[in-house]
């Protein structure tokens, strides 16, 4: 019934629906968005397993933590720390790939590009530990890319 009703609507109401999809993940693509990085509390779940953070640790893990922010801060080493850069890699490497009708290598990207849709689709907006993956893989991908037009050019 739900459904029914949200696609009875969306013809009527686009601008809405494309609005509150983009609310929803701009932090994927815009690389000032700023999300939490670090985690410095057990949660109330985790006490079921006696688990504690020592209380001598805490000043040191609170530093820890801020630091992760500090660097963030700073001019071009604070985009490593941010989600819309690796989407932006990811989708130039793809164009790029895409413009050298290079398969293959493009094959390759599908996972992440797929866990970055699924990520858009999914409620958790820059939320680092879900696109994590993709973050691992980008510097793959690059090389990969920038490896694959080398190839290319070497051919010519």
């Amino acid at each position: 019934d739900y459904f029914k009703v949200w696609l009875k609507w969306m013809p009527i109401h686009l601008d809405t629906y494309v609005e509150a999809t983009m609310s929803n993940c701009y932090g994927y693509f815009y690389p000032e968005a700023k999300s939490w990085i670090t985690y410095d509390g057990i949660t109330p779940p985790g006490k079921r397993y006696d688990m504690q953070s020592p209380a001598k640790l805490e000043p040191i893990r609170k530093e820890v933590n801020q630091f992760v922010y500090v660097v963030r801060q700073i001019p071009l080493l604070g985009m490593f720390e941010s989600i819309g850069f690796y989407t932006w890699i990811l989708i130039l490497c793809i164009a790029y790939l895409i413009y050298r009708n290079k398969k293959l290598y493009l094959l390759c990207t599908t996972p992440i590009f797929i866990l970055l849709l699924s990520c858009m689709a999914g409620p958790a907006n820059t939320m680092m530990r879900y696109i994590y993956p993709s973050i691992m893989c980008t510097p793959l991908i690059a090389i990969m890319t920038l490896y694959g037009s080398r190839k290319l050019k070497e051919r010519s």
